[in-house]
C-alpha cells in the first residue's frame, strides 16, 4: 500500500499557518491519493461537493503530536520551519501497517485546469486506463474553477479546435478549386493520358534511341496498342459524365480531410492509368515467353536435355528434324527478342512511375493520418495540454524528506508535473 500527495507547487514552499482543502481518493490497488487544491481561501457554499477539509499547514514549534491532528479532524498534516525552504510532511490519517516510499507530486493549476475534462466520459476513462492516468483525469476534473466545468469545457474545446475546423475545411475548398483547374479536367477527361501513351508509341516506332527492331513485331506491336488505347478512351468518354458527377458528390465529403482527398486522387489515378497496367502484363507475359522458350531451346540446340528423375542436365541425342526446329524456332525468338524488351522496359519503367506515385500519395495519407497536429496546434497556443504531453519529473532536494511512522523513517519522493 502506498500514499501519493497533490500539491500545488506554491504550497509546497509556504511559510505560513493555513488549512488544506481537496479530496481523498482510495484506488481498487488501495493506493491512498490526497488532493489538495486550495488553502483558506476556501468556501464550503460553492464547491462543498468537490472539496473537503484535509489538514493543516503548520508551524513546527505550535505542532506537538499526531494526537493534536486527530483532535481537529486531520486527515493530512505539513509543518515548515524557517531553516528549511520547503514543508515536510508528519501525519496521515490513513496509514497502512506496510507504507511503501510517498509519492509528492507538485503541479501547476493552470497547466492542470488546462487540461479539458469532459464530465461523464472522464469519470469512465478512469475505470478504463491506469492509475497515475487516472490520478491526472480527477485531479484536472478537481481543480476546476466552477461546478459547470463540462459547459465551459465544452466551450474551450470548441473554441481550441477552431483551428482543427479551418483545416478540415481547406481540403473542400481545394478540392472544389482543383475540380474547376484545366490539368485536373483534362486528367478527368484523359486527353493528357491518351495523347501521352500515343506520343510514346510514336517514339517506339522505327529506332529507338538507335535500337534496331523487328519491323513487323513492332508494328504488330503498335497497331495493338493502339486498338486498346482508342477502346480505352471509347470506354472513358462514355463514364466520364459519370466520374465527374460522383467525384464531385464525393469531394463535398472534403471535411474528412486532406487524407481522404488524397485517396480519391489514387484512385482517380489508378482508373485513369488502368490502360497502361494492361499493356505492362502483355509485354510481361511476351517477354517471360520467349526467356522461358530460349532457355528451353538453348538446350536443345545444345544436345542436353533436363532429366526430372536424376533432377540434372543430361546430354540426349535428339533427331535431325528435332534440331533443325529447334534451331529454326531459337533463331527467331531470340530476333525477335530485342523488340519484346524493349516493349517491357519501357511499359514496366510507367508501371513504376505510376506505383511510386500511388506509394507515395498512401506515404503522405498515412502519415497525414499519424501526425499529431491536433496536439502541435495545442502546444503552440498554450492553451490546452493532453494527458500524453505531461511529464513528471524529479525534484532535486537539498535534503531528503522522511515521513515518520512507526519508529520507521519512510522516504518521501517529490516529483513535478510539467508539459
Amino acid at each position: 500500500m502506498s500514499i501519493k500527495i497533490y500539491l500545488p507547487t506554491e504550497y509546497f514552499y509556504l511559510k505560513r499557518t493555513c488549512n488544506l482543502y481537496g479530496q481523498l481518493h482510495i484506488s481498487e490497488d488501495n493506493v491512498v491519493v490526497y488532493y489538495v487544491m486550495d488553502v483558506d481561501s476556501y468556501k464550503p457554499d460553492s464547491d462543498s461537493n468537490k472539496m473537503r477539509f484535509l489538514g493543516a499547514i503548520l508551524c513546527n514549534d505550535s505542532f506537538a503530536d499526531s494526537s493534536y491532528c486527530r483532535s481537529h479532524d486531520m486527515i493530512l498534516c505539513f509543518t515548515y520551519t524557517k531553516d528549511s525552504p520547503n514543508i515536510s510532511l508528519i501525519f496521515t490519517g490513513i496509514t497502512p501497517e506496510r507504507l511503501k516510499p510517498i509519492k509528492l507530486i507538485l503541479y501547476d493549476q493552470e497547466i492542470v485546469r488546462s487540461l479539458v475534462v469532459k464530465g461523464q466520459n472522464t469519470l469512465n476513462h478512469w475505470t478504463r486506463e491506469g492509475h497515475d492516468e487516472c490520478d491526472f483525469y480527477m485531479l484536472a476534473h478537481l481543480v476546476q474553477p466552477k461546478p459547470d466545468v463540462c459547459s465551459n469545457s465544452a466551450g474551450l474545446s470548441f473554441y481550441g479546435s477552431r483551428p482543427l475546423s479551418l483545416l478540415a475545411n481547406m481540403p473542400m475548398q481545394l478540392l472544389e478549386n482543383i475540380i474547376g483547374n484545366t490539368f485536373v479536367n483534362s486528367i478527368i477527361t484523359h486527353t493528357i493520358i491518351i495523347n501521352q501513351l500515343y506520343s510514346l508509341l510514336k517514339v517506339l516506332e522505327g529506332s529507338p534511341i538507335g535500337l534496331k527492331l523487328n519491323i513487323h513485331l513492332n508494328n504488330f506491336f503498335l497497331d495493338c496498342f493502339k486498338y486498346h488505347i482508342e477502346l480505352w478512351s471509347t470506354f472513358l468518354d462514355l463514364i466520364e459524365p459519370i466520374v465527374r458527377q460522383i467525384f464531385l458528390a464525393i469531394g463535398a465529403f472534403g471535411c474528412f480531410g486532406l487524407t481522404y482527398q488524397i485517396a480519391l486522387l489514387a484512385d482517380l489515378i489508378s482508373i485513369v492509368g488502368l490502360h497502361a497496367h494492361c499493356f505492362y502484363v502483355y509485354t510481361k507475359v511476351l517477354n517471360n515467353v520467349e526467356l522461358k522458350g530460349l532457355s528451353v531451346l538453348w538446350q536443345v540446340v545444345r544436345g542436353n536435355r533436363y532429366n526430372i528423375l536424376r533432377n540434372r542436365t543430361e546430354a540426349h541425342n535428339y533427331m535431325n528434324r528435332q534440331l533443325y526446329l529447334a534451331t529454326i524456332f531459337f533463331s527467331a525468338i531470340l530476333f525477335l527478342f530485342p523488340t519484346t524488351l524493349v516493349y517491357y522496359i519501357v511499359f514496366a519503367t510507367l508501371k513504376a512511375l505510376t506505383s511510386a506515385t500511388l506509394a507515395i500519395l498512401d506515404f503522405i495519407r498515412r502519415k497525414l493520418l499519424n501526425f499529431p497536429i491536433d496536439i502541435f496546434l495545442k502546444y503552440f497556443r498554450k492553451g490546452f495540454n493532453e494527458i500524453d504531453s505531461l511529464r513528471v519529473l524529479d525534484i532535486p532536494l537539498q535534503k531528503q524528506l522522511v515521513f515518520t511512522h512507526r519508529n520507521s523513517e519512510i522516504l518521501i519522493f517529490v516529483y513535478k508535473l510539467q508539459v
